[in-house]
């Protein structure tokens, strides 16, 4: 499943498309309407990239981590953080949905799309023992789906993060050792 971005009128709306091939064709369908589409600019890397991932968690807080790297990305590209919401302009992000106006709205930012299924698909992430590196291509695309810019020594951590929560859950290591 992708992304498809269409322009109606003088806006553009998101969409979640699936590809499905038969007989050597491929067919696309719409599975959700996924909102109006903001397009955000200017976001500063220096200042996403600005404290150490790592420094903040503990072995075992992977969704923490992930709503840091949410809020980090959400100030830089201006919003303020109000209660549990982010908020600009008419733009909130509270709760894993996406709100302009009331209405699904979606944020493309860093050739991604924060929205209500990206949030979600992100916040859902959960390591349970499978193979790691099918986990980490999941994990590494649910990100990039979202545009939340990432570095690679915060990827490693995160995902450290997720499998210390498996370990401390199950008391169990995963068989596959990821440290290189």
């Amino acid at each position: 499943m992708f992304i498809r971005v269409k322009k109606i009128g003088n806006y553009n709306y998101a969409y979640l498309v699936e590809n499905n091939w038969s007989h050597g064709k491929t067919n696309q369908r719409n599975k959700a309407y996924l909102g109006r589409v903001f397009k955000l600019t200017n976001l500063d890397l220096d200042s996403v990239f600005n404290e150490e991932l790592a420094d903040q968690l503990t072995n075992n807080e992977f969704k923490k981590g992930l709503y840091i790297l949410l809020e980090r990305c959400l100030k830089a590209l201006g919003f303020e953080k109000k209660g549990n919401s982010f908020v600009r302009d008419s733009l909130i992000v509270k709760n894993k949905t996406v709100r302009a106006k009331g209405r699904k709205s979606v944020l493309e930012i860093n050739n991604g799309f924060i929205c209500d299924f990206t949030l979600t698909n992100l916040f859902s992430m959960k390591y349970n023992g499978e193979q790691f590196r099918e986990w980490g291509f999941r994990l590494a695309k649910a990100i990039s789906l979202s545009g939340i810019p990432i570095s690679k020594e915060e990827f490693v951590a995160l995902s450290a993060r997720a499998i210390s929560e498996y370990e401390i859950n199950t008391n169990e290591s995963p068989v596959e050792d990821f440290y290189y």
